[in-house]
This record gives structure tokens, C-alpha cells and sequence, in this order.
């Protein structure tokens, strides 16, 4: 029995649709269903009945499900152990938030190419929500993201921390001052795009505490942010390593407040199965560059 009409199984009972599936494998609708009619008829049992929420499995599709992803998930360990580097070709289809294309996803993608010349990577710079839901929904095979908490059915692999500063323009008048939660509620904030943790953060800092409307301009870039920061528009909470620049040159100083922000903590999330082996060796590469051990 071939291996893909395992990952075929796999994936059918993951995202519950052959035009879901046909769009991760890249084949048509057609060679999905030719796949699962196939297996049925070599193992004389129907795998898949469908339901008003998609495809279901059968009692006797668990089963086989059970034995596919076993199958898949030890080939995969084999070619981690024992295939040359050089031997790598495909595609994986990864996913970066922006704080870390600013920092060191130049120096990953470089060692990536460099250790598989075979492998072509498709980059997506976005949120970490909607990167986690394009892992979840099997768009991508990997991505690196703020620490998502629970991730059914995905692998979490820690990569990294960095502390948050407040920053601001030499022309607010801020450096070297250390300004109350009131006093800071009275300033525009530049905040990470809503939803995200950074941006919730900000938001409980504020709530209950008998406050006019706190003006929070949320952007989705990085870039945007800083150079509005620079600009003297508002005040921005960053990983200071993200404007060393800035810093160093004087465009933005950091401030104090009453508030001491957390760390961010970055992860690595790809699925649990069918397990793709260079999204396990990517996420080790960038765990290493990001901590340059």
C-alpha cells in the first residue's frame, strides 16, 4: 500500500473535505476519491461516510487511521536518521511573524538553503493567529509565532524570548521619565494588530481602572509600527531588540512606567501527523540561531 494514499487518510480525517485535502496535496478532487475508493477496495471496508459537518470516519477507518499515521510517522523518523541533507526536494510552506523576519529569518532561510539545496521554501509573514489557523487547517507545515497555548493535534516547540520595552520619540520628551498607568492612558499607544497577546496585554492594563478612552491604534506590520513610533505619533511597547537601530541612533528612547511587561515567548508549531521530517529539523535550526547555541 502506498504511502500516499496513507497521507491521503491522514488528511482526509483531519480537515474533513476532498477539496480541502486536494488543495494541501495539490492533485484534484478527483484523484482524492480515486485514492479512498481504491483502499476500500483493497481492504474490503468503507473508511468514510459523510455527515452534515463533512467527511466522517467509519469504526473501520479509525482503525486504519490509527495504523496510517504510525506507518507515515516512522518513515518520516527514518528519513530524519538517515537521508543525506543533499537529497531533500520539495516544497514546505512556512510561516513567520514579522518580529521575526526583523531579527534573524534571514540567517534561517540561509541555513536552510544551504543544508538543502533541494528544498524551496514558500514564505507567509502574518499574525500568529493567522498563521496558527493556516497550520490548524493544513495550509502550512509550519510556522513560527507567538506562543499559541493549546495547539490540538500540533507539535509546540519553544524557539525563543524577548523582553518588551515602552518607546517613544525624542520629541514626546519620555526618555529617562517614568510615567503612571493614568499618565500613559493619556497618550496614543501603537500596539501589535488585535487579538494578539501583546495587544490583549495592553488592553487589561487599562480595564477597570476608571480611565478615559485609552486611544490604542493597532497595526498588523512591525514596520508600520516603528516608523510611526519614530514619527512621534504615539508611544509602542517592542521588543527592544527589534529597533537597535532606532536606538542606537536616536530616533526612539525607551521609557519607564508602572507597568513591567512580560516576556514574549515564540514557538514553532507543525502538525503531529502526518509529520513532515524537515518541519521538525527547521524548527531545531531556528531554535539554534535564535539562541545562537
Amino acid at each position: 500500500m502506498r504511502q500516499q494514499k496513507l497521507e491521503t487518510i491522514i488528511w482526509l480525517a483531519r480537515l474533513g473535505s476532498f477539496r480541502a485535502v486536494a488543495e494541501r496535496l495539490n492533485i484534484t478532487q478527483a484523484a482524492i476519491s480515486q485514492r479512498v475508493a481504491s483502499m476500500e477496495r483493497e481492504l474490503g471496508a468503507k473508511l468514510f461516510e459523510r455527515s452534515t459537518r463533512g467527511l466522517k470516519l467509519t469504526p473501520e477507518g479509525a482503525t486504519v487511521l490509527s495504523y496510517a499515521e504510525r506507518i507515515v510517522d516512522l518513515s518520516a523518523e527514518m528519513q530524519i536518521q538517515v537521508t543525506n541533507p543533499s537529497a531533500y526536494v520539495g516544497t514546505i510552506r512556512m510561516g513567520a511573524v514579522e518580529t521575526l523576519v526583523h531579527v534573524w529569518l534571514h540567517r534561517l532561510l540561509e541555513r536552510i538553503h544551504e543544508t538543502y539545496p533541494g528544498v524551496t521554501i514558500e514564505l507567509t509573514v502574518d499574525t500568529s493567529v493567522v498563521l496558527r489557523e493556516a497550520v490548524a487547517n493544513g495550509k502550512l507545515d509550519l510556522a513560527m509565532l507567538l506562543s499559541p497555548g493549546d495547539v490540538p493535534g500540533l507539535i509546540k516547540r519553544e524557539i525563543c524570548s524577548y523582553s518588551l520595552a515602552w518607546a517613544a520619540s525624542p520629541r514626546l520628551g519620555l526618555a529617562g521619565k517614568r510615567l503612571t498607568v493614568g499618565e500613559l492612558a493619556k497618550l496614543p499607544i501603537i500596539t501589535f494588530p488585535k487579538r494578539s497577546a501583546p495587544y490583549n496585554m495592553i488592553k487589561d492594563l487599562f480595564r477597570g481602572r476608571n480611565l478615559p478612552p485609552v486611544r490604542l491604534n493597532a497595526s498588523g506590520s512591525l514596520s508600520t509600527t516603528i516608523r510611526l513610533a519614530v514619527n512621534g505619533m504615539g508611544v509602542s511597547m517592542l521588543p527592544p531588540i527589534t529597533i537597535e537601530r532606532e536606538l542606537k541612533e536616536g530616533l526612539l528612547h525607551v521609557f519607564e512606567t508602572d507597568f513591567s511587561p512580560p516576556e514574549l515567548h515564540y514557538t514553532s508549531i507543525y502538525p503531529a501527523t502526518p509529520l513532515n521530517p524537515l518541519a521538525e529539523i527547521i524548527s531545531d535550526m531556528a531554535r539554534s540561531i535564535a539562541t545562537g547555541a
